[in-house]
């Protein structure tokens, strides 16, 4: 990159921060609780609807990662796929898409329905799906802070129940209203499962993420870069990054958070990401992408840095948008700031020096394409 290239892209990057931090920082304090309003399905008063169920699981289980995702109005360039919609308009569909990877192989669903296969109602958190066949069953149930989903999918003989208990505080990742929010809900999650012939219980930590939106920038306009890391930590510490770019780069959020225990929570203002090495994939249109091999993360805060070094351990599945989705394992080593405020809170992995642990990722934008 020449040096004028890189001048005007630093000199974009810092006007578009400016123009976006006054905005983002008006609800920066609302990480509290969830309202009934955010709560409740958004569709179709806004023009997508999003919730996204994640879970990492450790090591010696038989699973590395959960990804459970319903869309209500799949439309806009960041879930346009045009080879799922089978003849249907975007605000007039769904999508279900699943994603158990297991140390066996890969369960997995994606597909585009018609809005009348699915009962909902806007405001309401509850869903149902009964699918025809081997299409799959689904029904989610509750509110917040609890919630439970049953899900089956007769094809692949899998049955899941899941139950997720949120912690008081959340994390909003965007918060504009009448435009684009996206929140996560930190939480415990008990998964009743059965795979053919297997069948078992887990309670690991996951994520609930909730999105909704107009078909505006960020996500009329091609997305350059969206990356979504979840960490699995030791003693009951969760994990999670968001690196997002807009068009010709802007950056739209590069920020992270650690909780743990019952209430406690750090966020990071400022997380890096770097790629050692990569391989490539083809995302569902044969399009060759850019998927990290390996790479370092650096999530850093007023009370110290978090720094890691990750390896990708299972294939990336071509699930997500023009992306991808994989789990990776990682060794990692918290650095507690000496100059830190007095009040900052200190996570539980301070003391355990450099540790092993698991995660997970998602992919997808314009900056991942080989020769695009």
């Amino acid at each position: 990159m020449s040096w004028r290239r890189a001048t005007a892209r630093s000199l974009w990057e810092a006007g578009a921060s400016r123009l976006l931090a006054p905005i983002d920082a008006r609800w920066r304090a609302a990480d509290e609780a969830l309202s009934a309003a955010d709560d409740g399905t958004r569709f179709p008063e806004s023009h997508w609807d999003v919730r996204t169920l994640i879970a990492v699981f450790p090591a010696g289980s038989p699973f590395h990662f959960l990804n459970l995702n319903l869309l209500l109005g799949p439309t806009g360039v960041a879930f346009d796929r045009p080879d799922r919609l089978n003849g249907l308009r975007g605000e007039h569909a769904f999508d279900l898409q699943l994603c158990l990877e297991g140390e066996q192989g890969v369960t997995s669903y994606k597909r585009t329905h018609p809005l009348s296969e699915l009962r909902y109602e806007q405001g309401s958190v509850a869903l149902e799906m009964q699918g025809r066949g081997n299409e799959p069953h689904l029904t989610l149930e509750g509110g917040w802070p609890r919630y439970e989903i049953h899900c089956v999918q007769p094809s692949e003989e899998l049955a899941l129940t899941l139950v997720f208990e949120a912690k008081p505080r959340l994390q909003w990742w965007v918060r504009l209203p009448k435009l684009y929010s996206h929140c996560s809900l930190f939480g415990t999650l008990t998964m009743r499962w059965t795979l053919a012939d297997r069948n078992g219980t887990l309670e690991v930590p996951a994520l609930l993420d909730h999105g909704w939106g107009r078909n505006v920038l960020p996500l009329r306009a091609p997305l350059n870069r969206f990356r979504y890391e979840v960490l699995h930590l030791p003693n009951g510490v969760q994990g999670a990054s968001l690196n997002a770019e807009g068009p010709f780069g802007a950056p739209l959020r590069t920020s992270g958070a650690l909780h743990w225990d019952h209430d406690d929570k750090l966020s990071f203002e400022c997380f890096h990401h770097r790629t050692a090495a990569s391989e490539a994939f083809e995302n569902y249109a044969g399009v060759p992408c850019q998927v990290p091999l390996s790479w370092s993360g650096s999530m850093r805060c007023a009370a110290g840095r978090f720094d890691y070094q990750a390896e990708r351990a299972t294939p990336a599945r071509p699930l997500l948008g023009d992306g991808f989705l994989y789990g990776f394992e990682y060794q990692g080593r918290w650095h507690s700031n000496p100059r830190a405020p007095r009040r900052a809170l200190t996570p539980p992995i301070a003391e355990l020096g450099l540790f092993t642990d698991r995660g997970y990722a998602e992919q997808m934008g314009s900056a991942w394409h080989l020769g695009g």
